[in-house]
């Protein structure tokens, strides 16, 4: 991501307030203009224009399902999610879409 685009900055773990608490996005990236806004916050307010998990054993579709929803809620412009086996599948708020629109040359899986 940070490659991609240098107009705004990956985060790790950033906290979301949310109608249903506080949830953390494992990476983010937010433009240098919501940055500014967000900067010396415990939790943000808006989400970063990009929220991605990564998935665990421990989630399930359902909870990612909310995330997304959640995300999108505050802002978001587009949930990644990052399954076990390196592919990552890319939501914007209307539907799932086949890549990002905001990082067009980010690749739709993950060599790990």
């Amino acid at each position: 991501m940070r490659t991609l685009r240098q107009d705004g900055k990956v985060l790790a773990e950033c906290a979301i307030w949310t109608s249903k608490g506080t949830k953390v996005a494992d990476v983010a990236w937010v433009s240098l203009e919501l940055f500014r806004k967000l900067k010396g916050k415990t939790e943000a307010s808006i989400a970063p224009e990009v929220c991605v998990e990564v998935l665990s054993f421990n989630n399930s579709d359902v909870e990612m399902k909310e995330k997304r929803k959640l995300y999108f809620e505050r802002g978001a412009k587009e949930v990644w999610i990052c399954g076990e086996y390196g592919n990552i599948s890319f939501y914007n708020p209307k539907r799932k879409i086949s890549k990002s629109a905001m990082f067009r040359d980010f690749p739709t899986k993950i060599e790990i």
